[in-house]
């Protein structure tokens, strides 16, 4: 199946190279690549990776991710997040009001939606953008990760399938990825364009293997040393003569007593014990733990939920999810553009015979909610005289708008004369009522004393920035008052004079008006805050 298009004559495959024999041979043939895998053996197979041959080192990696706990925990959390990443196709910017962005977009929707994902060595179990996204970040650990592309022509485009390939199957000799057609082969033939999907990552797995192997050389010297001295001997003396009837009868009875080791005497030997345990603490808990970070670093950015027993609390988790989320990100971004550089032009060429995709996929991490920053850097934008989209911000904060035939008891804005804090508490506070409504802080007479009366300042500092930036010389000069103000409660009381004088301020319906609110949610902003600091305390 060819693309002939000007400048671009390229041939898309219908079936892969690695079939289903190549796959049975393959595993006919499988080694266990940790079978007696001692520093020297793997300082070897390092260099030959480093040398573009790639086999050995990667089999031990697929071994290690697999068989190694914490390598196992630390890997499946790293391609898991990848996986779990949302992946979208957005018209490239500044092609937004282009009609053919809009068609290409829809051309490379419906390709993702219908791409197919396989495992050459687990045919059976086909898979999707989730898969794909996975086996795309093995790169992370193994530096590249290779999907072999099958294309089929459909009603509505071009389809294609995705078949997960295993890095042994390549060398990197010349500086780049060949196919090698045979297992026995060490040079392999070139990758054609449009046939395989490649993702490039950090290639942790190399070193993460290195502490693995330190961290099983020493689990097996925690296993002899506790073979040998995890269990007491046995010393048994008799007065009867070496190889009499009963000195044997007592060796026989010694061996079924004992597994290890036991020793037999007669009254005329001597011994002098030589103590077998090592006093103190064994170095192989602490050394094995070590080596459990290192792994759990590379893959996760020190993930505390990895390995156990980390301190730092809740600071510590905090920062390494910082770590984390970078590592995420960056496994996202190649995610990205590996499927925008290696696959998006070809759907696009083939579909529409268009040179240049206009839209593209994206992935990234999943949105997560920060409210608190939002409002604040809303509040401040609109300060700034910016417009916000009203539906965009109805989406961030997870709110829908009523309809026309909505019920009356919906939420709105409070009319222009209605300027009384009471009036505006259920818009505000947005809380289910019970009973009568709790009064506000200044309402509450000797309680008003609990409340934080930095909060108050603050917000009157906000709103004074506003009325000088709106020109509002009146409501500054009420403002300016307030912070004056010897106490919270005369504070409260002249913010409550500077809201209920707003509306007399607002003269231009189109400026003056719409800083003086600004300034009067500020302020409402902050008796809300007041009233939730007062109840805390």
């Amino acid at each position: 199946m060819r693309i002939p298009f000007t400048g671009w004559d390229v041939t898309l495959k219908r079936s892969a190279a690695f079939g289903p024999a190549r796959a049975a041979a393959s595993i006919a043939s499988r080694s266990d690549p940790l079978r007696f895998l001692a520093p020297d053996r793997l300082s070897r197979a390092i260099q030959s990776f480093r040398c573009g041959y790639l086999r050995e080192m990667s089999d031990i990696i697929d071994a290690l991710e697999e068989r190694d706990d914490t390598t196992r925990s630390a890997s499946r959390k790293a391609f898991a997040a990848a996986s779990r990443c949302p992946h979208r196709v957005l018209i490239r910017e500044g092609e937004e009001r282009n009609p053919r962005a809009k068609l290409h977009q829809d051309i490379l929707a419906r390709f993702w939606a219908q791409a197919e994902v396989r495992d050459a060595y687990a045919r059976n179990a086909p898979g999707g953008m989730r898969a794909l996204k996975k086996g795309m970040a093995e790169a992370l650990s193994r530096r590249w990760s290779v999907h072999e592309i099958t294309w089929t022509p459909s009603a509505g485009g071009i389809r294609a399938t995705f078949w997960r390939l295993p890095l042994s199957r390549f060398e990197n000799r010349t500086g780049a990825l060949r196919y090698l057609e045979s297992d026995g082969s060490l040079e392999g033939r070139a990758l054609e364009p449009g046939g395989w999907l490649i993702a490039q990552g950090d290639g942790v797995g190399v070193a993460a293997a290195v502490a693995a192997v330190s961290k099983r050389l020493s689990l097996q010297d925690w296993l002899l040393y506790s073979e040998r001295c995890g269990q007491p001997g046995v010393h048994a003396r008799t007065d009867a003569a070496a190889g009499s009837p009963e000195w044997e009868a007592l060796l026989r009875d010694l061996n079924g007593l004992v597994r290890d080791w036991k020793l037999l005497t007669d009254k005329g030997v001597e011994l002098t014990p030589v103590p077998l345990s090592t006093p103190g603490t064994l170095p192989y808990p602490e050394l094995i733990a070590r080596m459990d970070r290192a792994i759990a670093a590379l893959y996760r950015g020190a993930d505390l939920s990895t390995v156990s027993g980390g301190a730092g609390g809740d600071v510590g988790a905090s920062l390494q999810g910082d770590e984390t989320d970078i590592l995420d990100s960056d496994t996202c971004e190649m995610i990205s553009e590996a499927l925008q550089r290696q696959v998006d032009p070809f759907v696009i060429r083939w579909a529409c015979g268009d040179a240049e995709p206009l839209a593209h996929i994206s992935v990234s991490l999943p949105e997560r909610p920060f409210t608190a920053l939002d409002l604040q850097a809303d509040e401040t934008l609109l300060r700034l005289g910016a417009r916000l989209s009203r539906r965009q911000a109805l989406q961030r904060y997870g709110r829908t708008e009523a309809a026309e035939d909505e019920p009356d008891d919906a939420l709105h804005a409070p009319e222009a004369g209605d300027g009384t804090l009471n009036a505006q508490r259920s818009t505000l506070n947005a809380q289910p009522e019970t009973g009568a409504p709790e009064p506000l802080p200044h309402e509450k007479g000797a309680a008003l004393a609990l409340a934080d009366e930095a909060i108050y300042e603050a917000a009157a500092l906000e709103a004074l920035a506003a009325a000088r930036a709106g020109g509002l010389e009146a409501l500054t000069d009420m403002l300016l008052e307030a912070l004056d103000a010897p106490d919270g409660e005369t504070m409260m009381a002249r913010l409550q004079a500077a809201y209920d004088a707003l509306p007399a301020m607002a003269g231009d319906p189109d400026a003056d008006r719409a800083n003086a609110e600004l300034a009067g949610r500020i302020i409402l902003g902050a008796v809300r805050q007041g009233r939730e600091q007062s109840g805390k305390k």
